[in-house]
Parts: structure tokens; sequence; C-alpha cells
């Protein structure tokens, strides 16, 4: 039985490879006609059809982009399949790539992709790029800067897969060893209030049901300012907190 389950095994891996050369040469292929056909001093005619001018490059292209974003989906699936550390979410993967520079041929896809489309259409392209660069840029601020707005900064936390799965082990590892999480339990980590009950949070979103979790919530002033407070526990386990406003 074991080298039944071997053969198959054997025979699963040759296919996916087969598979995924086939991908990539008919990628290869699939560029070499866009790069020839976007060289051609004149459009070309097809007898009794129709010309391929610039409206049929322009959707040619739009289809390679939306056919590169499938590809890269598929590497993402199989590094699932594949990899123990691999992201989350697609959104996750192209964070990862772009912005952590984890696989720089995803960038140089997308240069290829929208450089092609500059030469077509420059002026469409160049403010979707103007749009998308000040998306990169809004994310980099984020990124690095503490005093970015907190809208911002929970959206760079949701799809920083490395983030969001250290913060799931550090709740995880308390839950585990006291069956409470509070807010104050990671002060000690000098990090701002907001990213850990974002955290507290997240954990809770993602196994409120699989580990039969209570979230409350209590809010209280320091220095005529509102604070959220955060508790996370077992729903065996009693409540810690005191009566007050709490959600």
């Amino acid at each position: 039985m074991k080298s039944k389950d071997e053969t198959l095994g054997k025979f699963e891996t040759i296919t996916t490879i087969i598979v995924n050369l086939g991908t990539i040469i008919s990628w290869v292929i699939t560029f070499i006609t866009a790069f020839a056909l976007m060289v051609q001093p004149t459009p070309i005619s097809l007898p009794g059809f129709f010309e391929l001018g610039k409206p049929y490059k322009l959707i040619f292209l739009i289809s390679i982009l939306f056919g590169y974003l499938q590809l890269l989906r598929r590497f993402w699936r199989n590094s699932k399949m594949t990899k123990a550390d691999s992201e989350n979410n697609f959104s996750s993967y192209l964070y990862g790539s772009i912005f952590k520079l984890k696989r720089p041929f995803v960038i140089i896809g997308f240069a290829v992709i929208f450089i092609q489309l500059y030469q077509v259409e420059p002026t469409t392209t160049s403010i979707f790029l103007a749009i998308s660069l000040l998306t990169c840029g809004i994310i980099a601020y984020a990124m690095f800067d503490e005093d970015s707005p907190a809208d911002i900064k929970k959206v760079v936390w949701q799809i920083d897969d490395e983030f969001n799965k250290r913060w799931i082990k550090r709740v995880k590892s308390q839950l585990h060893d006291k069956g409470y999480a509070f807010t104050s339990d990671f002060s000690n980590l000098g990090i701002d209030l907001d990213e850990v009950n974002w955290a507290i949070e997240f954990y809770f979103n993602r196994y409120e049901f699989e580990q039969d979790l209570i979230l409350t919530k209590r809010w209280y002033k320091e220095q005529f300012e509102e604070k959220l407070f955060l508790e996370l526990r077992y729903n065996h386990l009693p409540t810690r907190l005191k009566d007050g406003n709490s959600s």
C-alpha cells in the first residue's frame, strides 16, 4: 500500500512539474507575441475580418494582466500546499511579493506589462500608474510611520501575513498559559495599544468558534482620553472585568 502511495505521489509531482512548465512556456510565447504585436509600425490586418489596431492591442494587454494575476494566484495556491509558511490569502501574497520584495519576479512581470500598456495608451496608463503609486505610497507610509492614520495601519496589519502570524502566536501563547488575554498583557512590548487591541480582536474573529472564545470590550478614561481595554477568554472561564461600560 505504501509503495502504491509513493508511486501516486511521484506521478502527481511529475504531472505538476509538466503543467507548470507548460504554463511557463505558454506565458513566454504570449509575451513574445505581445511584444511582436506592439513593435509593428502599422496595424496588422486580417483580410475580411478586422484590423489588429490600438483597441485590440489594449484589450490583449489587459487580458495578459488579468492572466498574469491568475498565474500568480496559481503559484500562491501551490505554495500553500507545499510550504508551511505560505501566506494565508492572495492579497498577502501580493503584498509580501511587492512591498517586502520576497519575489522580485512578480514586480518584473507587472513592470513588463505596464511598459507595454504605456506604449499603447500613455495617458490612461499614466493615470492608473499614478493612482497605483499613490496607493503604494500610503501603504509604505503606514508601514514605517507610527503616526499614520489608524484605519490605514489596520489595512496593512491585515494583509501583512508575517505581522498577523506573529501576533497570533503571541495571543495564542497567552491564552494557552493563562486562559485569558488582556490588552495590558502586552504592555511590556512597548507597542501602541491600538495595535494590541487590533491583534486581540483579529485573533478572536479568526478563532471564535473553533476555540469557543469570548471577547469583552471596556472603555475607560485616562487623562481625559477614552481608551479601549479588551479581555479575550475561553467561554468556560468567568470574566475578570468589573461591571461598567462594556460591549
